[in-house]
């Protein structure tokens, strides 16, 4: 009942209804939220703040207060401000997709573009599995095709259409693709340019089959030319060497949240050994990615990563290294 009504207020406020809005059930945050609706957006803020200086940072309810303040924000600098501390302070609540969606669409609203598609390629990159997903792709097809850049925004679709949706982001979807041509086909079989789950290393290639001359009986011209004779393999190397570090279990690995630091990242490890969860930074690309666990194959992997969504409720998933 309580969610229903948040949604609902949230509606009237004309902020966007994303995921992390839907999950508040907390009477206090439910009350600052129709507060504002019933225009009395100052009360709001205010039990909000008081609420946010008794909460403890470590505390879950933290970032959904931060949440809070940035749906009943006087200004879209307060609104941006605490929206951003959600995002880039608590990665791994359930809130920092939906804050990156926020703060995406208020980018587009004030004309920044390329502000717009950073939030949005962020979600993508980070939160692979997030069921925000396909509303991300309405707004990055949105934003790339004014941006000129079709391809773009015809990858952003294909990855929409690929994933669940309620069918009005999906019309949504479907009704931008018509723009794409031959780049796309706007059905639900396409797959997504990205993936959550890292599958299996394929197989090599079969060696190319050679032909041995002396056996060959296709005819030539022997007069004219030498028969080659193929030189012999080397003997195998038999000299022990040492095995590719692949960590205690296999190579596949859980990600759970990804910091632009080192210290923020290392912020993030503490906050999972608090909560039991061990893991480590892996700098990748100049960001520093926190992951946990080794699994010798990406079924392995993925059960963990739905055990860790379920637990830390945020997107985490599956990666090779």
């Amino acid at each position: 009942m309580r969610r229903g009504a948040l949604l609902a207020a949230i509606a009237a406020l004309g902020l966007a209804v994303t995921r992390g809005a839907a999950a508040q059930s907390d009477p206090r945050l439910l009350d600052a939220v129709r507060s504002a609706q019933d225009g009395q957006s100052d009360s709001a803020r205010a039990a909000l703040g008081r609420l946010l200086a008794a909460t403890a940072t470590t505390d879950s309810l933290y970032p959904q207060i931060l949440y809070s303040l940035g749906l009943v924000a006087a200004d879209v600098n307060e609104r941006e401000h605490n929206l951003q501390r959600v995002a880039v302070e608590y990665p791994i609540s359930p809130w920092a997709d939906d804050a990156l969606l926020l703060l995406a669409e208020s980018d587009y609203a004030g004309g920044n573009l390329p502000g717009t598609v950073r939030d949005l390629e962020r979600i993508r990159k980070d939160f692979p599995a997030s069921p925000i997903l396909p509303k991300a792709a309405v707004w990055a097809a949105r934003t790339y095709f004014d941006m000129g850049n079709q391809r773009a925004a015809c990858s952003w679709l294909a990855a929409g259409l690929h994933a669940r949706s309620d069918p009005e982001t999906r019309n949504q979807l479907r009704f931008q693709a018509q723009r794409c041509g031959a780049l796309i086909a706007a059905t639900d079989t396409i797959p997504p340019p990205d993936t959550a789950i890292v599958a299996a290393a394929p197989p090599p290639p079969a060696p190319t089959p050679t032909v041995n001359p002396v056996s060959d009986t296709t005819p030539r011209d022997t007069a004219s030319r030498p028969v080659t004779k193929m030189a012999p393999k080397p003997a195998a190397d038999t000299t022990a060497k040492p095995a590719r570090p692949v960590g205690p279990a296999g190579r596949f690995r859980v990600q759970l949240a990804a910091a632009a630091s080192r210290s923020e990242a290392d912020g993030i490890v503490r906050g999972l050994r608090a909560r039991g969860i061990e893991s480590d930074v892996t700098e990748v690309q100049g960001y520093f990615k926190v992951r946990t666990g080794h699994f010798p194959t990406s079924r392995a992997a993925q059960a963990e990563a739905t055990r860790l969504r379920a637990k830390l409720g945020n997107g985490a998933f599956v990666v090779s290294e």
